[in-house]
C-alpha cells in the first residue's frame, strides 16, 4: 500500500446512549512499512503515543482494541460522575477530578455527617476503580457516640473518622452512581439514623452548583464556573 492511509473512527457509549466518535488517522509509505499514527481528535491526555508504541507495531487490531477500550472506559468514567451528579447533586459539596477521571474525589455533605470518597483508576482502559478509599466524619455528638456502638461497621480511624471497607469494595465492582446509593443507605444505618432524623437532616435542594475542580497535573488545577 504505497501512500496509503487508513482511517478509523472509535464510537463511545453509556448506557446505551451514543457519545463521541473519535478519528485516527494512520499511514504507511510502501507495503513494508509499519503503520504509524499521523493525525487523530483523541483527547490529548490519554495515552495515543503509548499504545502506538506498544501495540502499532504487532498488530494493528491490537492498537485499534486497546484505543477503542481507552475511550470507552474514559467516557464512562466521566459519564458515571455526571450522572452522580444528577443524583446526587444535592450532598456533593466539593468534587475534584483529572482530565481523564483516573482520579476522582468527591465529598458528599449532610448537616450531621460528611463522607470523602478518593477513586483511582490505574489502568486507563478501567471503567471502575482499582484503589477506593472512604472516610466518613460524622460533625455532631450523638452520631460520634452511635458510631461507636455500631464499631462493627466501620474501621475507625481516630476518635471522630471512620472508615467502611465493604463500601470501598463495592466501589470497585458496581459503577459510581449505584455504589453511592448504598454507602448513604449503609451510612444512615451505621449512624442509627431513623426514617424520621433521615428526614429531618437532609438538607433541601442546593441552588448552587458543587465546586468542582479538574486536575490536570499534581500542581496544576483548572476550575470550573459553577452552572
Amino acid at each position: 500500500m504505497k501512500g496509503g492511509y487508513v482511517v478509523i473512527r472509535f464510537d463511545t457509549t453509556f448506557e446505551n446512549k451514543k457519545f463521541e466518535s473519535y478519528y485516527c488517522v494512520l499511514k504507511s509509505n510502501s507495503p513494508m512499512d509499519e503503520l504509524h499514527v499521523i493525525e487523530h481528535s483523541i483527547p490529548f491526555f490519554l495515552p495515543v503515543q503509548e499504545l502506538e508504541k506498544q501495540h502499532l507495531g504487532k498488530s494493528s487490531k491490537l492498537f485499534f482494541d486497546h484505543m477503542g477500550n481507552v475511550l470507552q472506559a474514559y467516557i464512562s468514567r466521566r459519564e458515571q460522575v455526571n450522572e452522580l451528579k444528577k443524583r446526587k447533586g444535592d450532598l456533593i459539596g466539593e468534587l475534584y477530578h483529572s482530565l481523564s477521571y483516573t482520579l476522582i474525589e468527591i465529598m458528599l455533605k449532610e448537616p450531621g455527617w460528611q463522607v470523602g470518597m478518593s477513586l483511582a483508576y490505574h489502568n486507563s482502559d478501567s471503567e471502575l476503580p482499582t484503589q477506593s478509599n472512604i472516610t466518613v466524619w460524622p460533625l455532631v455528638a450523638h452520631l460520634v457516640s452511635q458510631t461507636a456502638k455500631n464499631s462493627g461497621r466501620g474501621v475507625q480511624k481516630n476518635a471522630a473518622a471512620f472508615r467502611l471497607p465493604i463500601n470501598e469494595a463495592l466501589f470497585r465492582a458496581m459503577p459510581l452512581p449505584q455504589v453511592c446509593d448504598e454507602l448513604i443507605i449503609d451510612l444512615r444505618d451505621t449512624l442509627g439514623l431513623s426514617p424520621l432524623e433521615q428526614a429531618i437532616e437532609a438538607p433541601s435542594a442546593s441552588t448552587q452548583s458543587p465546586m468542582e475542580i479538574e486536575i490536570e497535573a499534581p500542581m496544576e488545577f483548572s476550575q470550573e464556573a459553577p452552572h
